[in-house]
């Protein structure tokens, strides 16, 4: 049996599933070396990634984002906080599902039948 896709908006940007949503940010994230900062358009995108995580996390608004080399050498993003002398680097895959649509899942995926007529 198919496991239904779980779907992911963020901000107005809508995907089918959480792989789509990793594989745009992914497509982003390849088109920087290490060191680089993201162009404006990429910083907004990324911006809008993790402005769903806690309020507490102090993410909502950074002054640049940059790629960078995380753990096991892979590329990963890392924001320059407003009200932060260090940086922060983010888990992309924790930030897409922090976007999943709470109602995107149809209720109906048991094998209920639909309401009875009276």
């Amino acid at each position: 049996m198919r496991k239904n896709a779980t779907p992911v908006r963020i901000e107005d940007r809508f995907f089918p599933s959480v792989n789509k949503a990793r594989l745009y940010f992914t497509e982003i994230l390849h088109r920087y070396e290490p060191g680089q900062r993201l162009s404006d358009a990429d910083h907004h995108k990324i911006a809008a990634l993790v402005s769903a995580a806690p309020h507490d996390a102090g993410l909502s608004s950074p002054k640049h984002a940059s790629v960078v080399l995380g753990q096991f050498a892979r590329p990963c993003f890392e924001l320059a906080l407003q009200h932060r002398q260090k940086s922060q680097r983010i888990s992309m895959m924790r930030s897409i599902k922090q976007h999943v649509e709470k109602n995107g899942v149809q209720e109906h995926e048991t094998d209920q039948e639909g309401p009875e007529a009276p």
